[in-house]
């Protein structure tokens, strides 16, 4: 990577840790989106896999007493169901078209929290529609976390619908973070990687994590939560336009 990438992916990594950190969302939806965008390869996911399962990891011993443990069972199963499909994509897909899939993805993320900022809030959802939701939502979380390496934001969306405190969801989340990102690095391990190339950069990016996740436990109290849920919104928004107008000016160049 050149100096203005490295300081790119830098900033991105620090600030998705505080985002992670301080309200538990925000290193799946920015990191790999954004190492996508500058390091040009697909060692781009597994860099973002291992990011986020170190995080995972260090954060999850607080939180494992607060697991929905039905809820992560039947996320559990549905990732690895999931899985094998977000492998297919990401080999079918070239750099060009992977690109252009985070901008779509990312940008869904987007105006899905412009949305919930707006919409009135509902209480409760029939049990019906929660039992056929969550192992819907489990599949894709298992596609987005191989692809992605993102299986947070639809898994959390089908979380919300269950009705469990804020506190379990954080938890069942974290728990899910851990196994299949786990699971993602061994699945990519098996399809070959560059070792060299993705550890090194997982290394030098692992100060900025480090850093981003102490500033975000002490701005937690600190910041309201609109100030840090703009700055996720920002993000999102900002990342997706890059990714879009990276992809189409290649799409452009080939033409």
């Amino acid at each position: 990577m050149i100096e203005l990438p490295w300081i790119i992916a830098n900033s991105a990594v620090f600030l998705a840790a505080v985002l992670q950190a301080a309200t538990g969302v925000g290193l799946g939806m920015i990191v790999g989106p954004a190492l996508i965008l500058v390091m040009g390869s697909k060692s781009a996911i597994q860099v973002a896999i291992i990011l986020n399962l170190g995080l995972s990891i260090l954060l999850l011993p607080g939180e494992v007493k607060e697991i929905h443990w039905p809820s992560l069972k039947i996320l559990l199963i549905g990732t690895v169901i999931g899985m094998p499909a977000g492998l297919l994509l990401i080999s079918m897909l070239d750099l060009t078209g992977l690109k252009l899939f985070a901008a779509i993805t990312v940008s869904l993320l987007g105006a899905q929290l412009i949305h919930n900022r707006y919409r009135q809030s509902t209480v409760g959802t029939a049990q019906e529609a929660n039992a056929m939701i969550l192992p819907g939502a489990s599949i894709a979380s298992g596609i987005m976390t191989s692809s992605l390496a993102m299986p947070g934001p639809v898994a959390m969306w089908a979380l919300t619908r269950k009705g469990i405190k804020a506190e379990q969801i954080r938890a069942t989340l974290r728990g899910l973070f851990v196994i299949s990102y786990a699971l993602a690095l061994l699945a990519h391990a098996l399809r070959g990687l560059d070792w060299g190339l993705v550890m090194d950069a997982s290394l030098d990016l692992g100060i900025a994590l480090a850093a981003g996740t102490a500033i975000g436990f002490f701005v937690k109290r600190r910041l309201p939560e609109w100030v840090l849920s703009n700055l996720l919104l920002g993000m999102l928004l900002v990342m997706g336009l890059s990714l879009f107008a990276k992809s189409l000016l290649e799409i452009l160049e080939r033409a």
